[in-house]
């Protein structure tokens, strides 16, 4: 495995358990009784004006950036250093949400619906699944064929729109340390790392996006059965069907 690779996962790992240790801290922070799926239960009762604007400008600040650092990325010739800028920049931005998380708790989730996090996820899996088509198929290693204006506009603008459900998706909840959401976390540290490899090998490796896809798997199941939801069957089965289906068959591939 690509050693910077290797260390980027092992930081996201500390900085999972970092965030899990220091967690008992937001004890402090009330809530509001859970009110079903429909529900987002990590937020405070009443927005407050500063959890407000350190919320929305760290997610804004963290967005451009890392925007910057996409365009800054379609040059051909990218100094050595490029992707441990990169991988750097998003560290910087984590640190600065669990900082926030403990002095005013609140993530924009307060501003925008429960769906809209989930939905931007769905829909990065599902672009992801268009532009490996042609190497692995849509389903059983068949339908390949992807209209080639519909594949260059995939390819071109996936990486904009997959920083923004990343980052998006990251400063929604506050970093909590309930096990299914730290699931969460190292799931979105893991796309961060991803993103941040851009132009090299590691992100254009099908196995090691093959990993990334499945993952959600372990935190879709987790958070169902965090909340007590009996449709934990159905996230399981759903996500195991696409990796039987059809992420497999990118796993024969170098």
């Amino acid at each position: 495995m690509n050693r910077k690779l290797l260390l980027s996962i092992l930081v996201a790992l500390a900085t999972v358990l970092v965030i899990r240790f220091i967690s008992p801290e937001l004890v402090k922070f009330p809530h509001l009784e859970d009110k079903g799926a429909s529900w987002y239960f990590w937020k405070l009762p009443e927005a407050t004006l500063w959890g407000t604007v350190t919320a929305w400008g760290g997610y804004l600040l963290h967005q451009v950036a890392v925007i910057v650092f996409i365009i800054k990325g379609r040059k051909k010739n990218l100094k050595p250093l490029f992707n441990t800028q990169f991988l750097l920049l998003n560290l910087f931005f984590v640190i600065l949400h669990i900082v926030q998380t403990h002095i005013f708790y609140d993530g924009i989730a307060q501003q925008v619906p429960v769906w809209s996090s989930q939905y931007s996820v769905i829909l990065m899996l599902s672009i992801t699944i268009i532009l490996l088509m042609p190497r692995r198929g849509f389903i059983l290693g068949r339908f390949k064929k992807v209209d080639n204006s519909v594949y260059n506009f995939f390819r071109k603008y996936h990486g904009i729109y997959i920083s923004w459900a990343l980052v998006y998706t990251f400063w929604f909840h506050p970093t909590e340390g309930n096990v299914a959401i730290l699931l969460g976390f190292f799931y979105m540290f893991l796309l961060f790392i991803h993103m941040s490899f851009i132009k090299t090998r590691v992100h254009s490796n099908i196995k090691w996006i093959t990993v990334l896809e499945t993952f959600v798997t372990i935190h879709g199941v987790g958070i169902a059965l965090m909340n007590s939801q009996a449709i934990w069957p159905m996230f399981l089965t759903g996500f195991l069907f696409m990796f039987v289906y059809t992420y497999m068959y990118g796993l024969g591939q170098g």
